[in-house]
C-alpha cells in the first residue's frame, strides 16, 4: 500500500491577524468590508482570536461598530 501525505498550506495566525487588522484600519470602505468578511471564518480559531486581541483588535472592531461605517 502506498502512503500519501497531505500538506495543507495556511498562513500563520499572527500574519493573518496583522493583515486583517490592517484591512480593518484601511481608509477604503471596501477594504474594511473585505477584512470583516475574512474575519468571520477565522473568529472561532482561538489562536487567531488571541492574536487579534493582543493587537487591540477588539478596540478596532468596537470603533467600526460605534462609527456605524459597516
Amino acid at each position: 500500500p502506498s502512503l500519501f501525505t497531505l500538506l495543507l498550506l495556511r498562513s500563520c495566525q499572527d500574519l493573518e491577524a496583522e493583515q486583517l487588522l490592517g484591512g480593518l484600519q484601511s481608509n477604503s470602505p471596501e477594504g474594511r468590508r473585505e477584512a470583516l468578511r475574512r474575519l468571520v471564518p477565522l473568529a472561532s480559531d482561538m489562536i487567531f482570536a488571541r492574536e487579534v486581541i493582543s493587537r487591540n483588535g477588539l478596540q478596532i472592531l468596537g470603533t467600526i461598530i460605534e462609527d456605524g461605517d459597516e
